[in-house]
């Protein structure tokens, strides 16, 4: 499968026109081969770093709505390239696609590297002069003018920009998607320990009142050192009321780490060069059941006892324990979530994580919603930001 399929999906059924994604209705005929050699044109010659999309079978009504009209016999991709090889200069990378959408056949011309602008007709075909050349500027086309020029062969004595891709993809499923599955059945620490002291009264209190009274067996020494079953019915009550005090560090441990699903992606740069001091930045929508923790905890094993009672003791940290994880702030309703790359080289797949993400999945709201991660790498040698979506779904 195309790399890029599952990015072509994304893109109908989020995104409208822009510079460098442009919808069509149909494919082009062999009537319409001077507006496909334009319209290749004007995508090759935009000044942006990443592919662009040409996708045909779908009508755009307005910014937002979109009918998907579907392409019922498509053409040879060795037809299209023939047309533009043989009619363009200097040589563009294209790809030409079919991908499945909505039980219908959509098609994608898939333009990238784009390095060696301006891209001119390198001869006259039918109302297209030899030299003549477009420019996509927004999501219109226009003849490529002066200020075009200068501005192209400016980038290209100034510096050079990284020209590559970057892929972005979950190791499990090779793709942006990621099923996560909910833990089923999930209890607080402090509730476990509060059914338990609960058993413990029952049992007490179908003994006789002697019994209960007098309890030769107890153990004497403090109150701490003594398990449920040697308290009196009393002052176990008194430790099921403080329980979620007592227990508040297991509970938050249990959420927040133990229970948590330690996410991670790949990161893949597939350009000629390394991008140099990357880091990303990486927004969610902050849904009503979604946590995530921003750091990583320590479990306070001997801060609470299998009595519950607190013995005020809690071993630090180590030092590194969170060494490598990702900055993470919540605010007006969403997650932004930050890290340092350093220089991402060419061809080597590497984390996205220096430390896996942590996402809370104990909550059972969380059952059949879904979360789109949307990232933003940056790098010195980046014109923009390269932008990336990675999709979670919870079952």
């Amino acid at each position: 499968m195309n790399k890029y399929i599952n990015e072509l999906k994304e893109i109908v059924q989020n995104e409208g026109e822009s510079r460098n994604i442009d919808f069509k209705k149909t494919e082009y005929p062999a009537t319409a081969y001077t507006g496909l050699l334009k319209d290749v044109m004007a995508m090759a010659n935009i000044n942006y770093a990443g592919p662009r999309f040409i996708i045909c079978g779908v009508e755009l009504k307005n910014d937002t709505e979109k009918i998907i009209t579907g392409i019922d016999n498509p053409t040879d991709s060795s037809r299209y390239a023939q047309l533009i090889n043989e009619n363009i200069e200097p040589e563009i990378q294209f790809e030409y696609v079919h991908f499945q959408y909505d039980n219908k056949i959509l098609t994608a011309f898939i333009i990238h590297g784009c390095s060696d602008q301006p891209y001119m007709m390198r001869k006259d075909y039918t109302r297209l002069q030899k030299g003549e050349s477009f420019i996509r500027k927004g999501s219109s086309t226009s003849r490529l003018i002066r200020a075009d020029i200068d501005r192209i062969f400016e980038q290209r004595s100034v510096s050079i920009f990284f020209q590559g891709e970057v892929e972005l993809f979950f190791e499990e499923t090779n793709s942006n998607h990621l099923e996560i599955k909910i833990i089923e059945d999930f209890e607080l620490p402090s509730i476990v320990f509060k059914r338990r002291a609960e058993r413990v009264i029952r049992e007490k209190e179908n003994r006789d009142y002697i019994t209960q009274a007098y309890d030769h067996h107890r153990p004497t020494g403090p109150q701490s050192e003594l398990s449920l079953e040697h308290m009196n019915v009393n002052e176990i009550r008194s430790l099921i009321s403080v329980a979620a005090t007592n227990f508040a560090d297991e509970d938050t441990y249990a959420i927040r780490e133990h229970h948590s699903y330690k996410l991670n992606a790949t990161i893949q740069n597939n350009g000629e060069e390394y991008i140099r001091n990357a880091s990303f930045e990486i927004e969610i929508d902050s849904a009503e059941n979604l946590l995530v923790p921003e750091k990583i905890y320590c479990r306070q094993i001997n801060l609470n006892t299998s009595n519950g009672v607190s013995r005020g003791y809690a071993p630090d940290p180590p030092a590194n324990l969170n060494e490598g994880y990702p900055t993470v702030n919540k605010s007006n309703g969403k997650y932004l979530i930050k890290q340092a790359i350093g220089d991402l080289k060419h061809g080597i797949p590497e984390n996205l994580f220096k430390a896996p993400l942590r996402i809370a999945i104990v909550n059972p709201g969380l059952r059949g919603t879904e979360t789109i991660l949307k990232i933003r790498i940056f790098g010195e040698n980046l014109q923009r930001p390269i932008s990336k979506v990675l999709n979670l779904k919870f079952t």
